[in-house]
């Protein structure tokens, strides 16, 4: 307190102005809109802002403020002029985040092809939404015109809502529009009626068809009325599987007028009277009867009496059939078949007659063969001439009665005088006949000795009996004619068969024969067989060959005997085979030779004889020196001869053998060459050194060269040899070759 006061300071205070608070505006964001930008404010130029939360604390400006978070939020801010300028009141800045509301409801849009009065694209959303669509490319578009038709195939659009002209937009939706194919229009084809023809439901090909009339919709297909001529259109169409309706097809029917009903009129005819065809005045008549249809126009039935009706109808050029017209057809009755009598036989011989009567009538009319008889309108008839007679009258009704079944006539002529004639001589042996032929074509009677011959009625008889034969004729009325001339026929005994004797053996060699003997004398005939033997007609015969013979015989008359009993001649067939061991057999070899035959035999010799010491040996064995040829003979029980020959030749093989290679050391092995063979008689064998020199030579059979000359071992290399070789059938070989001496 008494301390010195120091100069003095100046102090100077300043007394800055405080700048206004700055301007804000009310922010409204979208829950979690995004691209928010910072806090701003309005205020002085070069003004520096400070911001603060609700709570005062200061925070950054430059962030952008949150959007997670629906609601309201406060913010707060000041500005200063320059760095340590007054800072302002605070002014607040309202931060509104709101809701975002959900994606509009959508439905899928399915249209068909090119339908109209497709509605405008539809969606759901909260009261007073306010709906935004988009294409595929996500450009605005105006949704309030309806999605195009004209093209076949799906279309996305998409739509989102806001509540209010300033809400928020939702998260878009989006809507498929489906373009459904239409399907064809059914085939179908036009119908042509005649009128009042029973029409048929119309009918077209596709699938779930819906029928229209001028009128529209029918409830099914219809049936068309041809009750009026015209043509009247109808339509069809199809619906696929999508419930696509196509496009229409016309169907046309039409109908045709029809003609009015043909002009004819009714008939009468007479039982069985001839009927014509019926007629009537149009153009292509159609004709039918109570069975309905006829081919064509009829030719009424007269057969029966009553009531027949026809009707007919006639068709214009469309083809049209009209109304049908009846005609009546009467057949008026008429009186029943007359019936012709006899007052006898109606067949008779010239200058006879017969009289005929009809049944019952009146008005008669005799007719011949068809022809009306002038005059003859009585009941009875005289008939003298042949022909076919018939009668019928006349009734009430003007009708004539059927004509009666006719009675034939017949006026026989008495038959000329017959004839015999003989095809073959009078006079023949017993067993063989005498042919007679009659003049006289049919009605033939034959007498033998004037006494008919039963069931003898052809033109020809064959006479096998003795007499004198005649002839007559009847025709078929039964007029007899005269007497033939008789001819008279001789039949001749045959002889006594023969019999046939021999005197030797009937089963006879090879080229023997047997001697027949036939018991008659004279007029023989030898047969073999059944067959004539040329020449043979002597009463002995010499059968040289196997048969069965018999033989007939023949007297003076010309007339043969029966055949003999046969005799049967056979010949024996003795055949001897020979066959030996070999047929090519090796000099000194043994052969055995067989004989066989059919039969039982005896060998009488062999050949050549020197070979065999048996000479009746059914078997031989021999030793076999050079070619030869072996004959048998043998004899059967019978007595017949034959013979067997064979031919046996020498095997010339020659199986010479030297050996080229031997090693002679003593191992016992291998240690000597030989010559080698069979047959072999002599040998003169030379070997040779490789130089010449005349080592090893032996006409020994059985010479063997050890290796050595003069007995030193001969070294190893190639020897050469001769061989000249005389075998056993005194045939003789040279052979040349080489040995290789080993060891």
């Amino acid at each position: 307190m008494d301390g010195c006061e120091s100069e003095k300071s100046p102090l100077e205070v300043t007394i800055k102005s405080v700048p206004a608070a700055p301007g804000t505006t009310h922010l409204k964001y979208c829950h979690n809109q995004t691209g928010v930008p910072a806090l701003i404010a309005t205020g002085e130029a070069n003004a520096i802002f400070t911001w603060y939360d609700a709570s005062g604390a200061v925070i950054d400006g430059s962030i952008p403020p949150s959007t997670s978070a629906v609601g309201s939020i406060t913010y707060y801010v000041t500005q200063k002029i320059g760095v340590d300028g007054c800072e302002s009141e605070k002014s607040p800045l309202e931060v509104t985040i709101k809701s975002v509301p959900a994606a509009p409801g959508t439905t899928h849009l399915k249209y068909c092809h090119n339908q109209t009065g497709v509605p405008a694209l539809i969606a759901t959303g909260e009261a007073n939404a306010i709906f935004t669509w988009y294409d595929a490319s996500g450009a605005v578009i105006d949704g309030s015109i309806p999605p195009s038709t004209s093209a076949v195939g799906s279309i996305t659009y998409y739509v989102t809502q806001k509540i209010g002209v300033d809400g928020c937009e939702s998260e878009k939706s989006p809507l498929e529009v489906t373009i459904k194919s239409v399907p064809a229009a059914p085939t179908a084809t036009s119908a042509t009626y005649c009128q009042n023809e029973v029409a048929s439901v119309l009918t077209a090909n596709g699938s779930n068809l819906i029928w229209y009339d001028l009128n529209g919709l029918l409830p099914q297909a219809p049936t068309p009325s041809t009750a009026n001529a015209g043509v009247t259109e109808y339509y069809v169409t199809q619906v696929n599987t999508e419930g696509c309706e196509g496009p229409r097809t016309t169907i046309s029917v039409t109908v045709k007028p029809t003609p009015p009903a043909p002009k004819a009129s009714s008939v009468a005819y007479c039982q069985n009277e001839v009927a014509s065809v019926l007629t009537a005045n149009g153009s292509n008549l159609i004709w039918y009867d109570s069975n309905g249809l006829l081919p064509q126009a009829p030719t009424p039935s007269t057969a029966n009496a009553g009531v027949t009706e026809y009707y007919v109808s006639q068709v214009n050029t469309e083809g049209c059939e009209g109304p049908r017209t009846t005609i009546t057809v009467s057949v008026k009755p008429i009186q029943e078949k007359l019936v012709i009598t006899a007052s006898g036989p109606i067949s008779f011989c010239v200058g006879g007659s017969v009289v005929l009567k009809s049944s019952n009538s009146s008005n008669y009319q005799w007719f011949k063969d068809n022809s009306i008889m002038i005059g003859e309108i009585e009941q009875t008839l005289i008939v003298a001439a042949s022909g076919k007679y018939t009668v019928l009258s006349l009734n009430e009704n003007g009708c004539k009665s059927v004509s009666s079944e006719s009675t034939n006539v017949i006026v026989e002529r008495i038959p000329a005088r017959p004839t015999i004639t003989a095809e073959t001589p009078l006079e023949v042996c017993e067993g063989n006949t005498v042919q007679l032929s009659s003049s006289a074509p049919s009605g033939n009677i034959w007498y033998r000795n004037g006494v008919i011959i039963p069931g003898a009625t052809n033109t020809t008889f064959n006479a096998s009996l003795a007499g004198r034969y005649t002839l007559g004729v009847i025709s078929a009325g039964g007029c007899v004619s005269q007497i033939s001339d008789p001819i008279d026929v001789i039949i001749n005994a045959p002889p006594k068969v023969p019999t046939i004797s021999t005197q030797s053996s009937l089963v006879i060699c090879k080229g023997s024969a047997a001697l027949l003997v036939s018991s008659a004398s004279s007029g023989n005939q030898w047969f073999k067989n059944g067959t004539v033997i040329n020449g043979a007609t002597s009463q002995n015969y010499l059968a040289n060959a196997a048969g069965n013979y018999s033989v007939k015989t023949k007297n003076n008359s010309g007339c043969e005997s029966l055949m003999s009993n046969s005799t049967s001649v056979s010949v024996e067939a003795f055949e001897l085979s020979l066959t030996a061991s070999k047929s090519i057999a090796e000099f000194g070899s043994k052969v055995e030779l067989k004989t066989s035959s059919n039969l039982k035999y005896k060998v009488l010799n062999w050949s050549p004889a020197n070979l065999f010491n048996d000479a009746g040996a059914i078997n031989q064995i021999f030793e076999f020196k050079n070619e030869i040829v072996v004959k048998v003979n043998a004899i059967s029980e019978n007595g017949c001869p034959a013979s067997a020959t064979i031919k046996i030749t020498l095997d010339k093989k020659r199986d010479l053998f030297i050996p080229n290679t031997f090693t002679p050391n003593g191992d016992g092995k291998n240690d000597v060459v030989k010559v080698l063979g069979t047959g072999i008689e002599t040998i003169d064998w030379s070997i040779f050194s490789q130089w010449g020199e005349l080592v090893y030579k032996s006409k020994e059979r059985d010479a063997a060269w050890d290796g050595s000359f003069r007995g030193v071992m001969q070294p190893v290399g190639v020897y050469v040899y001769k061989c000249v070789v005389r075998f056993t059938d005194g045939e003789e070989m040279v052979k040349h070759g080489s040995i290789n001496l080993l060891r």
